[in-house]
């Protein structure tokens, strides 16, 4: 027994039966940097044979690019996916980016590398990145060259995901180079958050054929209003589009309305739409929007749509599939949570988003005693005006059995609403409770840790 605890290759083994995690992935390459030199070929091949079933993006290492690609660690064969702490300026990049050690890499994540156009051509220029399918260049210093030197690259034709947010030099006539590549064909994931992108840009991507392939596009924080967006997503190329990113664009009523005249998003599943100047008729826009139907995840934090569009978008039937809604800080007051209980179609929800919206005792009392909330995992109530009237009422509710995380920071609790929680009999899948900013004292909150009584609690914040 000792022998086998003590030979790395059995170690080994026993680590790669194990289920995929973070974890269990870096004790394999912790094991593998022990392995004697006539031992590490053999250990690599039964690695890779066994990593073959975990997905890419667990097989991740944070890597000094410039060193490890010219002297490799044990473990490199391995590897998957990079994320890149930083390329000195000094380092001969063309040199770094042309390693055959880059072979096998199927992911690389170069946010804020400090890349230059001439850094990115010599990326692109490189046969050994033929194998990439994701490429995060967020926040370097890309501009219409660098993406015309991806555009014209035969090796990343394998592309997948790109990510060039934050590169707010990119310019129309970079995106235009990227979206009429005869390369980039496989697109599914395109990001440009942050990026400068403007209308003009917009009507580029909407008229590019090569953009049937996407599914997933962010353009968060861009200059986009009505106008963009309905060039945009009138697009027919635009069909198989299932996220849609709008957070922070200036989009107003009228562009959640012109959103939802486009019959071009029936595979929608998520649409993120914080910050986006939405009032109640954008709210009820949506709620009307029958094209929704698909939509899983809503987000609308940060948007004024008040009581009536909460009311609007819980009396939608459009919005029956939905199992994530984010409306934090959208100034719902008691009247649209006690809206949100009434709603006939949001008992699919698992995840319901409601900080800071001035929710008092009463409307939780509704809220939580609804069919709306039977199914919740995570509730979120952080900045509201719950005091233990409330807690008693979260506490003593049937309908949040299925509940796992509670957060309930920043509200006016005190020992008595905590101790209501803790050892509530409904409350028994709750691994996390956040009670931060409440009103109990040091040693009140010592006794609460000590006599909580909820099995599957691993995360008390008091």
């Amino acid at each position: 027994m000792n022998d086998a605890a003590n030979d790395p290759l059995q170690q080994l083994r026993a680590l790669l039966h194990q289920n995929p995690s973070h974890k269990t992935w870096q004790a394999t390459c912790q094991c593998l940097e022990t392995l004697p030199g006539d031992l590490l070929e053999v250990g690599l091949d039964y690695a890779n044979e066994h990593l073959e079933r975990w997905p890419d993006a667990l097989r991740v290492r944070l890597v000094d690019l410039a060193q490890w690609t010219q002297a490799p660690p044990a473990w490199w064969p391995v590897v998957r996916a990079l994320r890149v702490v930083d390329i000195d300026d000094s380092a001969d990049k063309a040199a770094v980016f042309s390693s055959p050690h880059l072979a096998h890499i199927t992911a690389m994540e170069l946010v804020g590398a400090n890349l230059k156009d001439q850094d990115i051509a010599a990326l692109a220029d490189s046969p050994h990145l033929a194998n990439l399918r994701r490429l995060n260049l967020f926040y370097n210093h890309l501009s219409p060259p660098g993406a015309h030197a991806i555009a014209t690259s035969p090796h990343l034709k394998n592309l997948t995901h790109l990510d060039l947010g934050g590169n707010v030099l990119i310019g129309t006539s970079g995106i235009r180079a990227l979206t009429r590549s005869p390369y980039l064909t496989q697109l599914q994931h395109l990001g440009l958050a942050h990026a400068s992108v403007r209308p003009e840009t917009v009507e580029t991507l909407a008229t590019s054929p090569n953009l049937a392939t996407l599914t997933s596009i962010n353009l968060t924080g861009n200059s986009i209003g009505p106008r963009a967006i309905t060039t945009l997503t009138a697009s027919p190329h635009l069909a198989n589009l299932h996220t849609l990113n709008l957070t922070g664009c200036p989009l107003g009523d009228q562009g959640i309305e012109a959103l939802a005249a486009t019959p071009h998003t029936t595979a929608l599943h998520t649409l993120l739409l914080g910050k986006c100047h939405i009032g109640f008729q954008g709210a009820a826009a949506l709620a009307n929007f029958a094209n929704l139907h698909q939509l899983h995840h809503l987000t609308l934090d940060q948007n004024p749509i008040g009581p009536q569009g909460a009311a609007a978008l819980a009396s939608s039937p459009h919005l029956s599939h939905l199992t994530t809604l984010h409306l934090d800080h959208c100034r719902l007051h008691p009247q649209g949570a006690t809206a949100l209980s009434l709603s006939p179609h949001l008992h699919n929800l698992t995840a319901l988003h409601l900080a800071n919206n001035r929710i008092d005792d009463h409307a939780i009392d509704d809220l939580t005693h609804a069919p709306v909330c039977q199914n919740l995992q995570l509730l979120i109530l952080e900045k509201n005006h719950i005091s233990d009237l409330g807690a008693h009422a979260i506490a003593d509710s049937p309908q949040l059995t299925q509940l796992q995380h509670l957060n309930l920071n920043a509200n006016q609790i005190t020992q008595r609403g905590a101790h209501l929680l803790l050892s509530s009999p409904h409350l028994q899948q709750l691994t996390s409770l956040h009670l931060l900013g409440t009103h109990t004292t040091p040693q009140e909150k010592d006794a609460l840790r000590i006599h909580q009584s909820l099995p599957k609690l691993i995360e008390l914040a008091l």
